[in-house]
């Protein structure tokens, strides 16, 4: 879609076993978002272009639970009302409609969310990682933008602004390419704040 219709990804979520996936695209000012899919039914079955920001997951039964959220139209699902294991998940998306940041659905009915307030999740076990989401911003490398938990294995990933945590299991290469995407990161910021602390220091000596 993106390359044949000249669009930038803006918004991309997949099935954390791989067999479905929702993606927008857009052009480079942002306008005309178009969509496409790939799954069951119920993955068609979402107003997508509704919405700006998607998110797929598993039931503890193996069925493709989803969510589209973000905009004006507050939020759309399938599979996740009848489940009582996303109740707490609804009653975030009911009480802070407009203040949905990101949705993160993983398999064995799991789920995470951030919101204007904070965060909140439903993990099965995994202790080291619900540590690591209980870190305040002033121990963490700035606020927690996504989590990503493998199926199979169980190893996970917590994505933050500024850097990132990861469990045994995760691939190397994997590592190595976000150790290198942040170190960027980092050099472009140290940059950024070099260059407005000489522009500081001109205008005091003017």
């Amino acid at each position: 879609l993106c390359s044949v219709k000249k669009r930038v990804v803006s918004a991309f979520a997949m099935h954390p076993r791989g067999d479905s996936w929702v993606c927008k695209g857009v052009k480079f000012d942002g306008s005309r978002g178009q969509w496409c899919w790939s799954g069951n039914e119920d993955v068609r079955s979402l107003e997508w272009s509704k919405f700006n920001s998607f998110a797929l997951g598993e039931s503890e039964y193996g069925d493709t639970v989803g969510i589209a959220y973000g905009g004006s139209q507050g939020y759309a699902s399938f599979g996740l009302r009848d489940n009582s294991a996303y109740k707490g998940l609804i009653e975030i998306l009911e009480k802070h409609e407009n203040g949905v940041e990101k949705v993160c659905l993983f398999d064995e009915n799991q789920w995470w969310v951030r919101h204007d307030q904070g965060s909140a999740w439903s993990i099965n076990g995994k202790m080291s990682l619900q540590k690591e989401l209980m870190k305040p911003v002033s121990q963490a490398e700035g606020n927690d933008l996504s989590v990503t938990i493998c199926p199979d294995s169980g190893a996970w990933i917590v994505v933050r602004e500024w850097g990132f945590a990861s469990s045994p299991g995760v691939p190397k290469a994997l590592e190595k390419q976000l150790v290198k995407f942040y170190s960027q990161c980092r050099s472009s910021r140290n940059e950024a704040e070099d260059l407005a602390r000489q522009w500081d220091m001109a205008i005091r000596s003017t």
